[in-house]
Formats: C-alpha cells, structure tokens, sequence
C-alpha cells in the first residue's frame, strides 16, 4: 500500500496502521537501516550545576553537571550512535539562575553536547526575550509544537517543531510539547506565545515526520505532567490517542521512574514508552533501542544514578 496521507489517516481510524507507519519514505523494507540508537535524558534539572549539598535529605551528594558528563562520555564511548534529550524546566531552582539568568545553564547542557531541549514552564520565569538572551550560548536545538509564538518575538526564530536526526542511518523524528502556561508563568513574561491541544498537535507532527520525513524512530520530549495536571492530559494519557510515537522524554511532575511505562495505543495496540527520572539531574534515563529493517524496538532501559561508574 501506498504511504501517502490518505492512507496514513485511513489506518488510524481502522486501527491497523503499524505496518505503514515503519518503513521510510521511498525505501524498501530489506533496504532500511539497521543499528542500535541509544537515547540518554534528563528532565527538570531546575540549574543544578553542583551536586546536592548535605542536608539535601535523600539526594545530598547527588547529581552535578561534571559527574552527568562523565555518564554521557562513557555511554558514547560505547555506542556513539547516541541522543542526549531534555524534557524542559532547565532554569530556575539555584543561584547560578538568579544571578546569570540562565546562562550558566544553558552553556552546560551544550558543554554536554545534547542533542535536543524542550520548554518547560520555569524556562519562561525569565521571559521570552530572557530565554533568547541565554539560547544565544545553545548548541543544542529548542522544540516544541504546541507553543504558537508570534512571529516577532526574537524566541520564535530559535524554537523549532520538530528536528530530525540521522543518527547510524537511522532518522529519528524529536518534537516538543509543553503544559499550559496559565497560572503557572506570569503572562507578562509570555505575550505572543498560544498554548494548543497537545493530542492534536502531536498527532500532526507524527504524521509529518513518519510520512513526509520518513523517521523510523519518534522521540517526544514533554513538559506535560506523568499524569497530566488541572485536568490537562498527562504523559499516560495521549499516547492512548497518538500513534506512532516510540519513546516519551516526560517532565514537570517529578516522578521517579525506575523503568519506562508501556502505553497502547486505544484502536491499534501501538505501544509507546513513556519514561521520567525525577529532577535535579540526581538520574540519567538511558533507552537502547535496536532498529531492524527500519523497526526500532526497545532492547534495554535503564536508570543511571548520576555518580555511579557503571553505564
């Protein structure tokens, strides 16, 4: 069957879309790549530079940018085909953000050589023009899909939809979704920026990068909640509705995972891993994913506790 958008929207009201959605554009199926991607990630690191310090309760000692950087060294050093991801609240928590506005995090998670960065709501506590001001240090790529951003913001030419990354062969798709900011940033701190529908807009992008971008792996980084927040949708609740999704980067709630969870898809049984590692950079979330023919299944996924040796 031809992979066209007709026949992509077809399967997903028919719940049988899977075989469509995995080979890439214009590829034979025995023709499509094959390798293993790791994906290494972080989420509400909320600027701790430095290890927690004693009197931390259960995370004194824990964290820091320097011991994370030797993690994310030695996992490339085995596998260099590797992503390094964010799902978003970076600034605010520390110091190093009141006093150099996020700058010092901004320079960190590009000494780190990470790949992709979503919004969170404490990376507007500066505001939109404030966020551009420190992204001007970013080696790394800014998403999200469901912030609409007046087109005269400075910040609006530094976030993108989506990205795509050829990693071994392999496209991965990484797009970005974020809470709404209502309540939870002063407005004043983000004029020109419209919240949208998350399920609709990941379903958009998805459809976008599998059809026209041909991504064997979709990767989405979200500041959405584990389990949604004010009656929001959370991170265990639109994959249900989204297909195509492989592996879920969540943030803003905290929560400690120990492994990801598996969400199936309502009509089609697709599964997407949905994955958190709690704040303060303390665990590094690591998800080996074997891509055979095109097909990315997961293989491993692991906890890394930043500080340890062993990868």
């Amino acid at each position: 069957m031809k992979l066209d958008r007709r026949n992509f929207l077809r399967t997903l009201a028919t719940g049988v879309a899977t075989p469509l959605l995995i080979p890439a554009l214009g590829r034979a199926r025995d023709e499509a790549p094959s390798g293993t991607i790791t994906l290494l990630h972080t989420n509400d690191t909320h600027s701790r530079i430095d290890p927690f310090p004693a009197g931390s309760g259960s995370q004194a000692g824990r964290g820091g940018v320097a011991r994370r950087a030797s993690l994310i060294r030695r996992v490339r050093q085995h596998n260099p085909n590797t992503l390094v991801l964010d799902g978003g609240d970076f600034f605010q928590g520390t110091p190093y953000f009141n006093r150099f506005k996020g700058e010092v995090e901004v320079k960190a998670l590009s000494a780190l050589s990470y790949d992709a960065v979503t919004i969170g709501n404490h990376d507007l506590d500066i505001g939109t023009d404030g966020l551009d001001q420190a992204l001007a240090h970013a080696s790394f790529d800014l998403v999200n899909s469901n912030y609409e951003f007046d087109p005269a913001l400075p910040l609006a030419k530094r976030v993108k939809r989506y990205i795509v990354r050829e990693v071994g062969g392999v496209r991965v798709g990484i797009f970005g979704l974020g809470v709404a900011l209502e309540g939870l940033v002063n407005l004043k701190h983000c004029p020109g920026v419209k919240y949208r529908d998350p399920v609709q807009t990941a379903r958009a992008v998805v459809e976008e990068l599998r059809l026209q971008h041909g991504c064997h792996m979709v990767v989405a980084l979200t500041h959405l909640g584990h389990r949604g927040v004010l009656g929001e949708p959370g991170d265990l609740d639109w994959p249900r509705e989204v297909e195509g999704v492989n592996y879920v980067v969540g943030g803003h709630t905290h929560t400690f995972l120990d492994a990801p969870i598996n969400i199936r898809h309502t009509r089609s049984g697709w599964q997407t891993l949905v994955m958190q590692v709690g704040f303060g950079g303390v665990n590094l979330g690591r998800a080996d994913f074997v891509v055979d023919r095109g097909t990315a299944k997961l293989k491993h996924a692991s906890l890394l506790s930043v500080g340890e040796t062993r990868v």
